[in-house]
This record gives structure tokens, sequence and C-alpha cells, in this order.
């Protein structure tokens, strides 16, 4: 039987080393997923995320075709782009297979509209705005088939949501069944006052942990009190979680493979990192299994 961390992590993290607070040159980005690739932690290892308007860049920095596609999620700005998306794999054929895209709305008719150009075979992430209330859109998701994305922070302490706005974000998703991806301040596993940025002078501010994420989820899932999720989701207490081969322990709950295996299904399918280093390693020094920390054999 798989240990605990392995239906967490695998295929957790989409790397996003092109945007802040990295925000890395094409060339920088796309050595470090290539390596990234070839190590011995490449299953947490998702999806390279690439804005449209940069797809010719990332093949000349690439140089030659990669003895595997890349997947790719690709950031695109108008429906238009996600329908080009069948002609663009065709076209970059051996290089990359873009399953994935992410799109940003704020009214129903823009869900209408990304709907109606949703290529098959490609999962489309809708980013909603956390506030207002983003229930009615998160709804209308339901039965399209899109997924939710969720912006959790930034480079700023005023881009980090209260967590009352993300626990509605997330209760609209698992109660409308729509499974969602989030994406900015989440290269911890568990929430904490983190320097904002990689600049020696950085403002600190309080982050979220992607285990905060999970850990509501789940608790959303099994339709726990409104009390226990919020205080999953800010939880903040090393010694509150517990790690076994088999169970994740959060103080008076306890949360098996399949639990987790269901979040990952129908609830967080992945986080957007502009390090993936970091959140491994400190994953790894968390749950005191140092092995699985970047760069160590396993």
């Amino acid at each position: 039987m798989s240990p605990i961390w392995e239906p967490l992590l695998t295929g957790l993290i989409d790397y996003a080393g092109l945007f802040p607070p990295a925000a890395l040159s094409m060339d920088q980005a796309t050595s470090n997923y290539a390596t990234y690739r070839s190590s011995n932690q490449h299953g947490y290892l998702a999806r390279f995320i690439l804005p449209y308007s940069r797809l010719a860049e990332w093949q000349a920095s690439l140089g030659k075709q990669p003895s595997q596609p890349w997947p790719i999620s690709l950031l695109v700005n108008e429906p238009a782009q996600l329908a080009e998306i069948p002609a663009l794999n065709q076209h970059y054929q051996g290089w990359l297979i873009i399953d994935s895209a992410e799109i940003k709305a704020e009214r129903l008719e823009q869900i209408a509209a990304i709907h109606a150009a949703q290529p098959a075979d490609v999962t489309v992430f809708v980013e909603i705005p956390h506030d207002p209330d983003p229930s009615t859109l998160i709804a209308a998701l339901r039965s399209t088939g899109l997924r939710a994305k969720l912006r959790t922070g930034g480079i700023t302490a005023a881009a980090f949501p209260e967590p009352e706005h993300i626990l509605r974000f997330l209760h609209a998703c698992i109660s409308n069944g729509v499974a969602f991806k989030a994406t900015a301040g989440l290269h911890h596993p568990l929430r904490g006052e983190y320097h904002l940025t990689y600049a020696t002078d950085s403002d600190q501010g309080w982050m979220y942990g992607y285990l905060n994420l999970l850990l509501a989820s789940a608790l959303l899932q099994t339709e726990a009190a409104h009390h226990d999720v919020l205080a999953a989701l800010v939880e903040h207490d090393p010694s509150a979680i517990r790690f076994s081969q088999q169970t994740i322990d959060w103080r008076n709950w306890q949360f098996e493979a399949d639990d987790v295996q269901a979040v990952r299904q129908s609830g967080l399918l992945a986080f957007g990192s502009c390090s993936f280093e970091e959140p491994i390693n400190e994953f790894a020094s968390f749950s005191e299994q140092p092995a699985l920390a970047y760069g160590a054999s396993n």
C-alpha cells in the first residue's frame, strides 16, 4: 500500500516559474522544469504554466524537441484562444501537450462563452474572484465540465483573501461538485508568516498553505461544522498535524488515503507555484520524511 503522501503529492504542483515572486526568465524556467522532470520527485510535478503569448519563445528556449512532450497549462485571455488549442497541439506536436488551460471570468455570460469554446480533452480552469460571493458563478460551472480556480495570495499582504472568503469559495466548489486549482502564495505546507517575495528586504505577511486547503476541502466533503473547516484553513501549528504511513491526523480528525484521494480527484486538483523545490522540501521536513526532499534519494 502506498504511503499517504503519494495520493497527497502526486501531480500536485503546476510549475509557474515565469510568474512572481520568482519571475524567472524563460530560459531559467524551462531549464528548471526540465531538471525537475528528470528528478526523483518528478511524480509530484504536473504542468508547466505558459502564457499563450509566449508559446514561440518557449519553443525557442527549449532549442530542440524534448524526448517526451511537455504537459502545458496555457494561460489565455479570451475564449477564442481556447478554441485554438487543438490546432496548437497539432502545430507543436512532439513538443507539448496542452491538456489544461486557465482563463478569468467575472460574469455568467463569460462562463457561457468559455464553455462554448472549450476544446474536447482540455481541462479548463476558470479563475473566479473570491469577492463578491462567487457561489453563483461556481454553480454555473457545475454542468459544463469547467473547473474553478482560486487565487489565494500575491506579493503584497493585501492580495491574500480573508479566510471566510476562501472558505466560501471552497464550500461552493465542494457543494456543487466542481473541482478546482489554486494559485499564488502557496509555497508552504501550512499557514504562517513568511516573506512575501524573495527580495532581501521583503515584507512579511500571513500566507496560506496547501495543506490548509486540502484539510479544509476534506472536511467539507464530510460536511463538517463550519468552525472545524475554518480552523483547518487557518491552522498554523505544525504539532497539530501528524503523518503516519497511512493517515493524516489533524487535531481530532483522521484522514486515510481514500479521503485524500477523494479530495485530489474532486476537490484540489493542483496548485500553481513559482517554486517546485520549496513546497516539496518543506513538506519533507514538516512530515519528517527527509527522503521526499528534492534531490534526495527515494
